[in-house]
């Protein structure tokens, strides 16, 4: 009698659904409930934040301790080349580490003294003055600002440079090619008589 009803089966479909639903509503409450209790108390959080620090402190202390170690048993052993092999080859990678922020400052102290600090990184040379040098050669390469052309037309955007005055012996000449009066001529006009 008890398998019969463990076989039973419902015989309303939409009624397993609706249950179905009301149960994963149930299970995604739960688990947004959950992921609300997960915040951490501040207090908890500097106490473990500390017991970090604390631990990070003990292993530098530890590794300073074991390369002590190894420093005194190699000074024992009598492996003084070996020991001094080692600190010049950290004195050198320090001394390269410092020379390249040394020879970045000097870049960037050139570049912003001139008025151009976004340029720093572009500059090369072994010394001041090559750096400078450098500076100045960049400059000159920059493009110039471009005016809009007062024509209305697309071109360049550079101006025309304004026309020298003819002279008044130019001015009458070419007034009486022309048929005017001289008075008409203006005295900045281009004309080259070369051109008949």
């Amino acid at each position: 009698m008890a398998e019969n009803t463990e076989l039973e089966q419902p015989t309303n479909i939409s009624e397993d659904i609706s249950s179905a639903e009301t149960q994963n509503t149930e299970t995604t409450e739960q688990v947004t409930d959950k992921t609300e209790e997960i915040k951490i108390p501040k207090t908890r959080f500097d106490e473990v934040n500390e017991r970090m620090k604390v631990a990070e402190a003990k292993l530098a202390e530890f590794a300073k301790a074991q390369k002590d170690a190894e420093v005194q048993a190699k000074a024992e052993q009598g492996k003084y080349q070996e020991l001094y092999e080692e600190l010049q080859k950290e004195l050198a990678q320090e001394r390269e580490r410092n020379s390249g922020l040394v020879y970045d400052q000097l870049r960037k102290d050139i570049a912003q003294r001139h008025g151009y600090p976004m340029l720093w990184d572009r500059l090369r040379g072994d010394s001041e003055d090559d750096l400078l040098a450098d500076l100045q050669g960049l400059i000159r390469d920059l493009p110039g600002p471009t005016a809009p052309s007062t024509d209305g037309g697309a071109g360049s955007g550079a101006r025309k440079p304004e026309p020298e005055p003819i002279t008044e012996a130019a001015r009458i000449e070419l007034a009486n090619r022309l048929n005017l009066d001289p008075r008409f001529i203006p005295k900045n006009i281009e004309f080259n008589f070369e051109q008949e």
